[in-house]
């Protein structure tokens, strides 16, 4: 939410948090090649990744998140077409005024975090406050973009406590003042997409566009074009299954300069406000997808992805932060948004919830 007043200070957990939120992601359809789903979530039990995980065989995307309980097990790798991954963000300049202290371990395996004394929680990934942008966005994301380029859908979707830095981890802010190294994972996600694209030329004729929208207090607002009406705009399913979000409109780019001029601009429409724990809190849900559609002119080519023509769809998903009242001091119109935000995060649950007990019904 807002770029940290410390450069490394992104993540999901503040300093004293005695738990965190969930969250996240999916590809779709799910496929041994596809490389795993990632997402930067708080101490959540491992079962959520793999109730989702054996429900993503069934279901062509899923997002997910919850609060979940302490685990066990670590999540077995190679099983898993959705992968949970945890990065705790350093103490800020607030919370070292305030004298605050660090609250997590970080065992060598790079899987787990203990809370306080014994309290353990297992991950796919787990990331220290020392590491930087670039590693999270290697790690988790860049295998992800290949992917697209290969017909599969992914979503990465980052999901804590409001002022965890969540929106600075993601890129979705201003990133003109930011250095290099502080870039997050959707300017990095555009560069890569469009170097793949140079690379392909001859073999395939690529058209990237993109769509940025929000939801806040429980409507859609299309960021690249703020003056399109709330009510000009739904989300609908196709006879197919599909669900679609009507009215939105998508914009074509050839360059990554262009890309990331959208991405900022729609950055300035997002709704942010002010409270106790954040100066600049998003208050919205915000989705940056990236569509790819590709037609194959060589054989080659068309043998390597079964036919003349693919398509696919990157989302990258900054949600607004979990809040309690009691700290973050929200009041008439932030109060009502923190209502609406909870509510949405409890749904996102209740989706993981529905999916692990129709797994049990089935026995997946």
């Amino acid at each position: 939410d807002g770029v940290p007043s410390d450069p490394g200070a992104v993540g999901e957990l503040a300093a004293g948090s005695v738990a965190a939120r969930g969250l996240l992601f999916a590809p779709s359809p799910a496929h041994p090649s596809v490389r795993r789903w990632h997402a930067l979530k708080g101490p959540q039990s491992g079962k959520v990744a793999r109730a989702a995980a054996a429900n993503l065989r069934e279901v062509r995307a899923v997002v997910a998140a919850a609060a979940g309980e302490e685990d066990a097990e670590p999540s077995a790798e190679e099983d898993l077409a959705v992968r949970v991954a945890v990065r705790a963000r350093p103490l800020v300049a607030k919370e070292r005024l305030e004298r605050a202290r660090e609250c997590l371990a970080y065992p060598v395996d790079g899987k787990t975090v203990v809370l306080g004394k014994n309290r353990v929680f297992h991950f796919d990934e787990v990331f220290d406050p020392s590491v930087d942008q670039a590693t999270i966005y290697n790690d988790l994301v860049a295998p992800l973009v290949e992917s697209c380029f290969n017909g599969y859908n992914a979503t990465v979707l980052a999901y804590g406590q409001t002022g965890s830095g969540k929106t600075y981890t993601m890129g979705s802010g201003n990133n003109a003042a930011l250095l290099e190294d502080e870039i997050g994972i959707i300017p990095r996600v555009i560069a890569d997409i469009f170097a793949c694209v140079e690379r392909r030329k001859g073999q395939s004729e690529v058209t990237v566009r993109c769509a940025f929208l929000e939801v806040h207090n429980e409507e859609v607002r299309d960021l690249l074009h703020p003056d399109t009406a709330t009510k000009a705009i739904s989300i609908r399913e196709r006879a197919d299954g599909a669900i679609v979000v009507s009215g939105i409109k998508e914009a074509e780019t050839r360059t990554y300069e262009e890309m990331l001029r959208l991405l900022e601009n729609g950055s300035v429409s997002r709704t942010t406000g002010s409270t106790k724990m954040n100066a600049s809190s998003s208050r919205s849900h915000a989705i940056f997808t990236v569509i790819l559609e590709q037609r194959h002119l060589t054989r080659e080519a068309m043998r390597a992805h079964s036919g003349a023509y693919t398509s696919a769809k990157f989302h990258l998903v900054d949600l607004a932060g979990s809040e309690r009242n009691k700290k973050t001091g929200a009041a008439g119109l932030r109060f009502k948004e923190s209502v609406n935000i909870n509510s949405g995060l409890l749904a996102l649950g209740n989706v993981v919830n529905s999916m692990e007990i129709g797994g049990t019904q089935q026995g997946g």
